[in-house]
């Protein structure tokens, strides 16, 4: 298997030459013993230096189960380490449910606490991250731990070349938004314009980072807008029309969005 290649079904995680067949639960549970060891997870959670009150804990969990067909939430879930462990098993499942085999340049957009980029390094990908808080020292500290560097780049203002040197295999973006360092402003504050509301709005964003994929590659943003069916619509057949055989385009619903039948998933594999 050549070195620029992810196989999910044999990876090497450790220096014992051991293959883990990452689409086995088996496997899949041991790696995530390797890789995350308790001693490492009570570290997370220390340099991070946050539990949620329960006041917190409370007022998250109830805008969670109003967006969700799941009523019953455990507040544990909002531990540092407790979400790197859910990542962990998230981006695995997704990935490899796409493909079990896929190129390792990875480029993820809006580190948050560094977790998902953490583990794609650590299962082999080339990693280039970036968050609107690279460069804040309170945030650096934590990436730190993860030896992670971040750099900046605000989604939808500038052009992904900005901060690559050559085409990658996957742009991830999870609970990102355009142009806005916090998700809860108001709509209608003036800087909280993130959203598009057109095709020709949504066309030089998707056609750039459609460009920056090598052939094979995915764009994979999740859980970020709220696009009306009929927008995502005409969103394909702009694409399609533009790039005809070399482009597929999915739009998914997250459970967050069901009740409100708003897409929230674009997944666009770059074909030739």
């Amino acid at each position: 298997m050549p070195e620029d290649i992810i196989n999910f079904k044999s990876i090497q995680i450790d220096r014992t030459g051991k293959c883990y067949d990452l689409t086995n639960m088996d496997d899949l549970i041991t790696v995530c013993d390797i890789l995350f060891p308790q001693d490492f997870l009570n570290k997370f959670n220390n340099v991070h230096g946050y539990y949620p009150t329960k006041k917190e804990c409370k007022q998250q969990i109830e805008f969670i189960a109003d967006h969700s067909y799941d009523k019953k939430i455990n507040p544990e879930i909002l531990i540092p380490s407790n979400k790197l462990l859910a990542n962990f098993y998230d981006f695995i499942e997704y990935i490899s449910s796409i493909s079990s085999v896929i190129g390792n340049k990875l480029v993820e957009i809006g580190i948050g606490l560094g977790g998902l980029s953490y583990i794609a390094k650590r299962l082999g990908f080339e990693i280039i991250c970036s968050d609107l808080n690279a460069g804040i020292f309170e945030y650096q500290q934590k990436w730190d731990f993860l030896n992670l560097k971040p750099v900046y780049f605000c989604l939808g203002k500038s052009s992904i070349l900005s901060i690559i040197n050559s085409k990658v295999d996957i742009i991830y973006l999870k609970a990102v938004h355009f142009n806005r360092r916090k998700a809860y402003i108001s709509p209608k504050d003036i800087g909280d314009e993130h959203w598009f509301d057109t095709v020709e709005e949504w066309l030089p964003f998707l056609n750039d980072m459609f460009f920056h994929l090598n052939k094979g590659g995915y764009l994979i943003c999740r859980h970020n807008y709220g696009i009306p069916p009929s927008l995502a619509k005409k969103i394909i057949n702009k694409l399609e029309d533009i790039y005809k055989n070399n482009i597929s385009v999915k739009f998914g619903f997250s459970h967050f969005e069901l009740k409100n039948c708003q897409i929230t998933d674009i997944v666009i594999n770059k074909l030739g």
